[in-house]
């Protein structure tokens, strides 16, 4: 199978979606797939064997070592020059609106990570009053989703205090609840079989 994964973060910025993304790759490497990074560089050319494409980012203000990757046309044609079978986002934002922008463009379905309370973020470095928005901008982001992997306690009780339901707990082309444990490699399993 070929997965091309959208992530806000790689390296050399280690945080949790990183250790994330990395092990997804070596995971895919060890079962034979094919995979590609999409990222906001400047960051490694390669890891676990696959192609890293860096993207432009920008310094956020006031964590200038984290890079928000712009969400180009560029990620369309790195998508559709890869020929996924799979788009994975992880913890998209704004490089992943790009990527489930593109992955519904080319056809090719994807699953969406929700990972990072951005809501949080924004207010610990002083945006205050942006929660709503930003909630917003993540489920129109999730629903463009084929599947949406479960979220831990944690991220459910934080967006519940938010007001809004997890991104990931209804599959909006299918109306249903939350998707069970195994739903993405059920997923995965589907686009193989084509």
């Amino acid at each position: 199978m070929r997965v091309a994964l959208v992530t806000e973060s790689f390296l050399p910025q280690v945080n949790g979606v990183t250790n994330t993304v990395c092990r997804i790759l070596e995971h895919l490497a060890a079962q034979g797939h094919e995979a590609l990074v999409v990222a906001p560089g400047p960051g490694p050319g390669s890891y676990a064997g696959f192609p890293v494409v860096a993207v432009p980012g920008v310094g956020l203000p006031g964590y200038r070592e984290f890079r928000l990757g712009l969400p180009t046309r560029r990620v369309e044609r790195i998508l559709r020059a890869f020929r996924p079978d799979l788009v994975h986002l992880a913890s998209p934002i704004a490089l992943g609106a790009a990527g489930a922008r593109a992955a519904r463009r080319i056809g090719v379905p994807c699953v969406a990570v929700f990972q990072t309370d951005v809501a949080g973020f924004a207010r610990q470095y002083g945006f205050r009053g942006t929660d709503a928005m930003i909630w917003s901008w993540i489920r129109h982001i999730h629903r463009q989703a084929e599947d949406h992997p479960r979220a831990v306690p944690r991220q459910l009780r934080t967006a519940a205090r938010a007001g809004h339901p997890a991104p990931r707990a209804v599959g909006a082309r299918r109306g249903r609840r939350a998707v069970q444990p195994g739903a993405p490699r059920r997923a995965a399993a589907r686009v193989a079989a084509r």
